[in-house]
């Protein structure tokens, strides 16, 4: 397997797809035990989020010595941002209640069988439908 995360051309997401395409094709026809791959490369995968973690706010401060938009280094372009805005309901009070609201109406919803029908209103309560998320695998590692 030619590493070629090293290299300059892995920068771009052209390369990273076929660097992975041609590292997935190496396991999926090697002769090495998938599941171990896996286990390896999760594992991989913590050790580098908990590096990026703690280096982000250094990288940040880097990136804040070149001023505000968008700027080119290593063949990449980048630009520090602020965080993104959010907003916090919790103090008002109709926005609370409201959320509840919808909070118990689902729950009404995804208890009930079939369609029904208020016979005193008239309002037809519909089950919700069933989704499923992709499947996947669980890893976890002692401490």
């Amino acid at each position: 397997m030619n590493n070629k995360l090293t290299t300059q051309s892995a920068l771009t997401k052209t390369s990273q797809a076929e660097l992975a395409e041609q590292i997935s094709q190496d396991l999926l026809e090697g002769s090495v035990d998938l599941m171990e791959a896996y286990v390896k490369m999760k594992a991989m995968e913590e050790v580098l989020k908990k590096v990026k973690a703690n280096i982000e706010p250094s990288v940040i401060d880097e990136a804040d010595k070149y001023g505000k938009g968008e700027h080119e280094a290593y063949g990449i372009k980048f630009q520090a941002k602020e965080g993104r805005k959010t907003y916090d309901y919790s103090n008002d009070a109709e926005h609370t209640r409201l959320k509840e609201q919808l909070k118990l109406r689902e729950n009404m919803l995804k208890n009930i069988p079939y369609e029904m029908v208020d016979p005193e209103t008239g309002e037809v309560s519909t089950p919700p439908k069933i989704k499923y998320s992709k499947s996947s695998i669980t890893i976890k590692f002692p401490k």
